[in-house]
């Protein structure tokens, strides 16, 4: 009897295992089949015109200059890209009534959801990786692959964010928006909270005193982006393992919050 309950449950896991690759390798597929791909050419042919010009105009350090502002430019790019295709993928699906008629479906939704999300960081590695590529000539080659870890990391946070967004929204505009503020405001923080710790708080005591606390806040809740995929390392080469190992940390740690947070409301909807 136990054997048989246990044969049972293991067929389970198989079955549900099975699906989640299948949701997984159908959502890469599908990023594969629309506009993405062309996208990110686009997005390298315009880094390596970038790149190329700012060559020609830059009196000195010219590859120092290079590499900041074009792995600037791949970074934000990225971002806005792949949060582009989650955000619609899903809200495509939602329109299609899919998401409907998958849930229904004899499969927990931590399946669908995990099926989505592993696809779309499928989808965020190469990204990550291409760009990165096209920014060996300008920066060591040790910066540049911790640069493209760092790089994957946000991708993977962005990618988690987006779904969580999408599925809670269910539109693109409101999603979209939430997503890139979400994004600006994680990788501007800890600037925004020194401003507001320094001179600023003097001048204008305060406003400075009620800023601060919030800026705090908000800075404790969001992951610390700012010190994602720096600019410096591609112009100073100050990268070490020891900052990519606290980004890795924080990824894990905020992609178990936002997948918590994903699981959470998508078992709560009435579908």
């Amino acid at each position: 009897m136990i054997n048989a309950d246990n044969n049972s449950i293991n067929a389970l896991f198989l079955n549900h295992g099975r699906i989640l690759w299948i949701i997984a390798r159908m959502t890469v597929w599908e990023n594969g089949l629309n506009r993405l791909p062309w996208a990110v050419l686009l997005v390298l042919s315009m880094g390596i015109g970038l790149a190329y010009f700012l060559g020609a105009v830059a009196i000195t350090e010219e590859a120092m200059i290079q590499g900041a502002v074009t792995g600037a430019f791949f970074r934000f790019c990225a971002v806005f890209l792949l949060t582009i295709a989650v955000i619609a993928s899903v809200a495509r699906e939602f329109n299609d009534r899919m998401v409907d008629t998958t849930l229904a479906l004899a499969i927990p939704r931590a399946v669908y959801f995990g099926g989505k999300l592993i696809g779309f960081i499928v989808t965020a590695i190469p990204m990550a990786a291409i760009f990165g590529l096209i920014l060996i000539p300008f920066s060591p080659w040790d910066q540049v692959v911790l640069w493209s870890i760092s790089l994957g990391c946000e991708l993977i946070l962005m990618a988690a964010l987006s779904l969580f967004l999408v599925l809670t929204l269910t539109h693109v505009t409101p999603a979209l928006a939430v997503a890139m503020v979400t994004y600006l405001l994680a990788r501007s923080m800890g600037t925004m909270v020194l401003i507001a710790s320094g001179p600023y708080a003097q001048l204008e005591p305060m406003p400075g005193k009620l800023l601060l606390p919030v800026l705090q806040c908000l800075s404790w809740l969001l992951p610390d982006l700012g010190r994602f995929t720096s600019g410096e390392w591609l112009a100073y080469h100050t990268g070490s393992l020891h900052d990519l190992g606290n980004i890795a940390m924080e990824t894990i740690i905020t992609l178990f919050l936002l997948c918590g947070a994903g699981l959470f409301d998508l078992y709560r909807k009435d579908i």
